[in-house]
C-alpha cells in the first residue's frame, strides 16, 4: 500500500521542481569548487589561525638582508643655521609594491633608441609597464639626448619616470651626480611645465637630507624665490644667508608678506635693476635683523614625514625623515618688519625711476630705515660715477686701466722693453755730453740707471689741504691705514658722526680733485677707492710732513 501522506508532502518540495545546475566556481578560486569547500566552526578556525599566517621567508630571501641591516641614524647639518638634527629611519614596511619597477630600471638603465618622434604619455605614477612600444622608444631616445645635455620636447610623465630612476638606483647614480641631474632637468623644463616646482622642491630637498648634501644653490639660485614659495619645508633652502643676494631672495620669500616681483613698476626694463637692489638692500637688512640670538630664541620644532612623498619609491630608498629645526617665520613682529622693509626699498627704487606713487609703509624701525638709506646713497653714488665715466670724451678713456689682467709674462716683456728704451736714452745723453763737455764742464754726469719720481699732484696741489682741517686729515690717515676703529673713535672724540667727516672729505676732493675718494664697502665702513690709493697716500704725506 502506497504511502499517500509522503507523496502528498513531496508535492510541496519546491527544490525538486528546480532544474539541477552545474557547480559554480568561485571568481577568486584556484580551482576548488564551492561544493568542496569545508566550512569550519569558530573554535576550529581559532585553533588553526597560526597555520594561515603568510610565509614571508621567500620574500625576505629575495630582498636579502638590505632592509634588516639598516638602522636609524642621525647627523647634524653644518651649513644651515636653522636645521638642528636630521634622523633617517628606514621604512619597516615589508611589502615592496614597486620591486618590478626597480628590476626593469636596472635592465633599461643603459638602453638607447634611435631618433623617434614625440609621443604623449600620461600616468599618475609612470612605469615602463604602462608605456606603449612607441612611448618607450621616445622615452629612451629623449633620455639619451638628455644625458648629453640636449633638452627635447617632453611632458610631465617622462620627467617623473626619469626622476624615479635617479631616486631608486643609488648604486647606478652617485649622490652628487643624482642631485645634479635632478636640478638640471628641473631647471630646463620648469618654465614650460610649472607644476614641476612643487614635486622637485620636495624631492631635491629630501634627496639632500637623506644623503647629507648641502642645498644646491648654484643650480637653483635664479629661481630660488619660486622654490621657497613651492616648498612645504622652507627652512631647508635658507642656508645661504651669508652669501649675498641668493640668501636675501630666499629670506624675502620666507618672511615677507609682500611680493615685490608683482609690483606695478618691477617688470620690463626695470626688472634687473629691481632685483639687484631689492636683494642688495635686504641683504644688509637681514644681517642686522638676524644677528644675535634670534634663531636660538625661536625654539626647536620637530617634523616627521616620509621621504620623497608622491614619488614611486622602492625599498632601497623608502625611509622616514625626522627633522628638528628652528622656525623664525612664526614671529609676527619679524614678518611685519621684513614686509615693511621690502616696501620701503621699492619706494626708494620708484623714486630713482621718477615714479611719484609710493607704497604705504608702517612699523619700520629707524635702524632698518637708516640701513636702506645708506645702501642707496653708496650704490647710486657709484652708479653716478660710472655714468660720468661712460659719458667722458674718448681720449680720457685712454687713461683708464686696461680691463684685462696682467700676467707674469706681460710684466717681463714690459721690463725688457723699458730697459731697452733706457739704454737708448742713456746712449743719446752720453753723446750729447761729449759734444758739450767744454761748455758744460760743471754739469752733473748722468748715471747709467736714472730714477724718475712720479708725482700725481703738482707742487701747488701738494701744499693745498683743500680746506680740510686736522680732524679730517687724521681721519683720512686712519682710513689709509685700514684702521676704521681709530677713525671712528676720532670722530666720536670730536662729537662728529663718521659719515659727516667722510662726506666733508668727499666734498672737498670732489670740488678740488674732481672725484670723491672714499667709498662705503659695508655698513659704516669706509675705504679709499683703489684707483686713487697711491695718489692720496702721496698727497697726505706731503701735506702732513
Amino acid at each position: 500500500m502506497a504511502d499517500f501522506k509522503n507523496e502528498y508532502d513531496d508535492f510541496w518540495d519546491v527544490s525538486k521542481l528546480v532544474p539541477k545546475s552545474k557547480p559554480v566556481m568561485s571568481p577568486f578560486s584556484t580551482g576548488i569548487r564551492v561544493s568542496e569547500v569545508v566550512i569550519e566552526d569558530k573554535e576550529s578556525a581559532k585553533n588553526k589561525k597560526s597555520e594561515r599566517k603568510i610565509d614571508f621567508s621567500a620574500f625576505e630571501a629575495e630582498r636579502g638582508e638590505e632592509t634588516s641591516s639598516k638602522e636609524p641614524y642621525s647627523y647634524y647639518p653644518k651649513n644651515n643655521k636653522l636645521l638642528k638634527k636630521i634622523t633617517i629611519k628606514p621604512s619597516i614596511d615589508r611589502f615592496d609594491f614597486y620591486d618590478t619597477f626597480r628590476k626593469a630600471a636596472l635592465i633599461y638603465f643603459d638602453y638607447k633608441c634611435p631618433k623617434s618622434d614625440f609621443v604623449s604619455f600620461y600616468s599618475y605614477k609612470p612605469q615602463y609597464s604602462q608605456m606603449t612600444a612607441e612611448q618607450k622608444k621616445y622615452y629612451f631616445y629623449w633620455r639619451d639626448r638628455l644625458r648629453l645635455g640636449s633638452y627635447l620636447k617632453t611632458d610631465y610623465s617622462y620627467i617623473y619616470l626619469y626622476a624615479y630612476e635617479i631616486l631608486n638606483l643609488p648604486e647606478k647614480i652617485g649622490k652628487e651626480e643624482g642631485l645634479s641631474l635632478l636640478c638640471d632637468v628641473w631647471r630646463a623644463y620648469r618654465d614650460e611645465l610649472p607644476r614641476l616646482d612643487v614635486s622637485f622642491a620636495l624631492w631635491v630637498q629630501d634627496y639632500c637630507l637623506v644623503y647629507e648634501l648641502d642645498c644646491p644653490f648654484d643650480k637653483i639660485k635664479d629661481f630660488l624665490f619660486d622654490v621657497i614659495n613651492a616648498s612645504s619645508f622652507k627652512e631647508f633652502y635658507l642656508s645661504d644667508l651669508d652669501k649675498g643676494g641668493n640668501g636675501a631672495s630666499a629670506m624675502i620669500a620666507y618672511l615677507s608678506d609682500y611680493d615685490w616681483r608683482r609690483g606695478k613698476y618691477a617688470g620690463g626694463e626695470s626688472a634687473v635693476m629691481y632685483r639687484m637692489h631689492v636683494e642688495g638692500a635686504m641683504q644688509r637688512v637681514f644681517s642686522i635683523l638676524l644677528s644675535g640670538d634670534i634663531i636660538s630664541k625661536s625654539g626647536t620644532t620637530k617634523l616627521t614625514r616620509s621621504a620623497f612623498a608622491g614619488s614611486l619609491c622602492t625599498h632601497t630608498v623608502k625611509c622616514n625623515l625626522e627633522i628638528e629645526y628652528s622656525s623664525i617665520a612664526d614671529s609676527p613682529e619679524l614678518r611685519r618688519e621684513v614686509t615693511a622693509a621690502v616696501k620701503y626699498t621699492e619706494n626708494k627704487l620708484r623714486a630713482c625711476l621718477g615714479v611719484k606713487s609710493r607704497l604705504a609703509v608702517r612699523e619700520l624701525s629707524d635702524s632698518v630705515r637708516y640701513v636702506i638709506d645708506k645702501y642707496f646713497e653708496s650704490e647710486f653714488e657709484r652708479l653716478r660715477r660710472e655714468k660720468e665715466r661712460a659719458n667722458a670724451p674718448e681720449y680720457e678713456r685712454l687713461y683708464d686701466a686696461p680691463d684685462s689682467k696682467a700676467t707674469f709674462e706681460d710684466a717681463v716683456e714690459i721690463e725688457r722693453a723699458s730697459w731697452k728704451m733706457t739704454a737708448r736714452l742713456i746712449e743719446g745723453i752720453e753723446e750729447l755730453e761729449e759734444d758739450n763737455a767744454d761748455n758744460k764742464a760743471d754739469e752733473t754726469k748722468v748715471t747709467s740707471e736714472p730714477k724718475l719720481e712720479s708725482v700725481a699732484f703738482s707742487d701747488e696741489d701738494c701744499t693745498d689741504s683743500y680746506g680740510l682741517g686736522e680732524t679730517e686729515l687724521k681721519f683720512l690717515e686712519f682710513i689709509l691705514a685700514d684702521d676704521t676703529n681709530s677713525a671712528y673713535s676720532l670722530a666720536k672724540e670730536k662729537n662728529l658722526l663718521p659719515d659727516a667727516v667722510a662726506e666733508k672729505i668727499n666734498e672737498a676732493f670732489s670740488d678740488n680733485f674732481g672725484d670723491v675718494i672714499l667709498e662705503e664697502t659695508d655698513i659704516e665702513k669706509y675705504k679709499i677707492i683703489d684707483d686713487y690709493y697711491e695718489e692720496i697716500t702721496e698727497w697726505l704725506r706731503k701735506i702732513t710732513k
